[in-house]
C-alpha cells in the first residue's frame, strides 16, 4: 500500500496487495487490486506481465490459463529470480487442477520448492490415497529437525506430522504432535481443537477455540461442529450470534464475508436469516467475485435450500458444489462438499445415493478433511450404521457403527448415550447375523 501510495501505477505492488488480501479472505478487495494490476501491466516485463496473468486467472478460476502463464515464465527464465515462485504457483495450480500426475512429475523432475516442500509432497500423497506413505514421509520430515528446539523449521514439521495422524484418525497421536510449543502456534491450536471435536470432546475443543485469534473464524466453527456433532441448537446459536455479532463479519463489505455463518444460519433452523445473509454476498458481488466465490455460493445455497425443505434444489447446488470443488477457496478441499450432498440425497429419501456419497466421504484421500472430519465424521459413520443394517449388509453396518464407537469412546457424558445406543445396537447385529448364519447352515444342510 505505501508503494502505491508513492506509484498508483506499480503494477507489481497492486499484484502483490491482491495476494494478500486473497489470503486475508478479502476476495473481492483481491480481485479488485488484481485487475488494476492487469490494467498498468502494460509498463512491466513480460515475466512479470506473466505473473500478473497468473495471479488473476488464478483467482477467477481458470487454472488453464494459470498453468500456462507459470509454464511460460519457466520457459522464458528458467533460472533466474522468478524460477521459484512460477514453480510453487504450477505445482499449486496443478493441485488445485487435480493434475496430481503432472504434479508429481514436476516434483520429481526438479525437486521441492523452499523448505517446506516436503509438506507439499505429503499433501499430494494425501490426495492420491497413499496416507501410509505420507506419514512416513512426516516422520522423515520431523526427524530432520528433531533437535533445533523451537526453530520455525521444527513446529512446521511438527505439525505437519501432528496433520497427518490426525489424517490417518489417530487423534491420539495428532493431540501429542499438535501440542502448541507457543502459544503463537495458530496452526497446532486448531489441530488440537478439530481432533477434539472429532473425538465428541465438544466442552475442550470450545475452549481451544476460545484462544483462536480470528473469533469471527472460532465461533463460527463451533457453532457448525456443535450442531454438526450434538444437534444443540441453543448452545449452537449462542457461538452463531457472537461470531456474527464481531466486527470482523458486521464490518466487513457483504461480498468478502464468509459462508460459515449461512451454513451454520441453515442448520439452526433459521432460514430466512440466512437467505438475507447470502442475498448480502451477493448483492454486494461483481461478476468476477461471483466467479471466485462459485463454491462458496453453492455450498450456502444449498444448504438454504435444505433449510427451506428442498432437497432436490440443494442436491443441484452441491452436486454443483462438488464440480468445483478442487478450485475452491477452502484450500482445494476435494471432500468438503459432500457430507452436505450426503445430506442432501438423504433428506430427500435417496438412501442408496447417500451411502454411496457416505462411503466416499469416508474413503477419499484430502490433506484438508481433519476440518471435515470434525465436523461430519461421527454423524456420518452413525448414519452409515444404520442405513447398511437398513440394507441388510450387516457386516458393513458393523464396521461402521464400530469405528463409531471407537472415536467418541472418551466423548463427553453427554454424548455417551449415543455411544451406549451404538454398543447395543452392534450387539443386536451380531445376533442378527449369528441367526442368518445358523439359518444358512441349516438350509446348505
Amino acid at each position: 500500500r505505501e508503494a502505491i501510495r508513492i506509484d498508483s501505477t506499480f503494477a507489481i505492488a497492486h499484484r502483490r496487495l491482491g495476494i494478500a488480501l486473497n489470503n486475508l479472505g478479502l476476495t473481492k478487495d483481491a480481485v479488485q487490486e488484481l485487475r488494476t494490476a492487469e490494467r498498468f501491466s502494460n509498463k512491466l516485463t513480460a515475466i512479470e506481465r506473466l505473473a500478473v496473468v497468473q495471479s488473476l486467472q488464478g483467482m477467477l478460476r481458470n487454472q488453464a490459463g494459470a498453468i500456462a502463464a507459470a509454464n511460460e515464465i519457466l520457459r522464458l527464465e528458467p533460472n533466474m529470480v522468478w524460477e521459484k515462485w512460477a514453480r510453487m504457483q504450477l505445482m499449486w495450480q496443478y493441485r488445485i487442477a487435480g493434475q496430481y500426475e503432472l504434479l508429481e512429475q514436476e516434483y520429481r523432475t526438479r525437486g521441492p520448492v523452499g523448505v517446506n516442500g516436503p509438506v507439499f509432497w505429503c499433501a499430494l500423497l494425501e490426495y492420491q490415497g497413499r496416507g501410509a506413505e505420507a506419514l512416513d514421509t512426516a516422520r522423515a520430515f520431523y526427524g530432520r529437525y528433531q533437535d533445533s528446539t523451537g526453530s520455525v523449521p521444527l513446529r512446521s514439521a511438527r505439525y505437519n506430522l501432528g496433520l497427518h495422524h490426525a489424517l490417518g484418525f489417530a487423534y491420539d497421536s495428532a493431540m501429542v504432535h499438535g501440542s502448541p510449543p507457543g502459544p503463537t502456534d495458530i496452526r497446532s491450536q486448531q489441530l488440537l481443537s478439530v481432533s477434539r471435536f472429532a473425538r465428541g470432546e465438544i466442552a475442550n475443543a470450545v475452549v481451544n477455540q476460545q484462544s483462536a485469534p480470528d473469533k469471527l473464524d472460532a465461533e463460527s466453527f463451533s457453532a457448525l461442529a456443535i450442531m454438526l456433532n450434538t444437534g444443540e441448537q441453543a448452545m449452537a446459536r449462542t457461538h452463531l450470534y457472537a461470531a456474527m455479532a464481531d466486527t470482523g463479519y458486521r464490518n466487513r463489505d457483504p461480498a468478502n464475508r464468509p459462508i460459515r455463518p449461512i451454513l451454520a444460519l441453515s442448520l439452526v433452523g433459521r432460514a430466512q436469516q440466512a437467505r438475507r445473509e447470502l442475498s448480502a454476498i451477493e448483492r454486494a458481488s461483481n461478476p468476477d467475485v461471483l466467479i471466485a466465490r462459485t463454491t462458496d455460493l453453492n455450498l450456502a445455497q444449498g444448504a438454504l435450500a435444505l433449510a427451506e425443505n428442498q432437497p432436490r434444489r440443494a442436491i443441484a447446488a452441491f452436486s454443483r458444489a462438488m464440480t468445483t470443488m478442487d478450485l475452491a477457496s477452502v484450500d482445494a478441499c476435494r471432500v468438503c462438499a459432500l457430507p452436505w450432498l450426503g445430506r442432501a440425497y438423504d433428506a430427500a429419501g435417496m438412501r442408496d445415493s447417500a451411502t454411496v456419497i457416505y462411503e466416499r466421504f469416508l474413503s477419499t484421500g484430502d490433506p484438508n478433511r481433519y476440518v471435515a472430519d470434525a465436523l461430519w465424521r461421527a454423524s456420518i459413520l452413525q448414519r452409515l450404521g444404520a442405513l447398511h443394517a437398513e440394507r441388510g449388509d450387516t457386516a458393513a453396518a458393523t464396521l461402521r457403527l464400530t469405528e463409531f464407537v471407537k472415536l467418541w469412546k472418551n466423548a463427553d457424558t453427554t454424548l455417551q448415550p449415543r455411544v451406549e445406543a451404538a454398543r447395543q445396537r452392534l450387539v443386536e447385529l451380531e445376533h442378527a447375523s449369528n441367526r442368518i448364519g445358523a439359518q444358512s447352515k441349516v438350509a446348505s444342510f
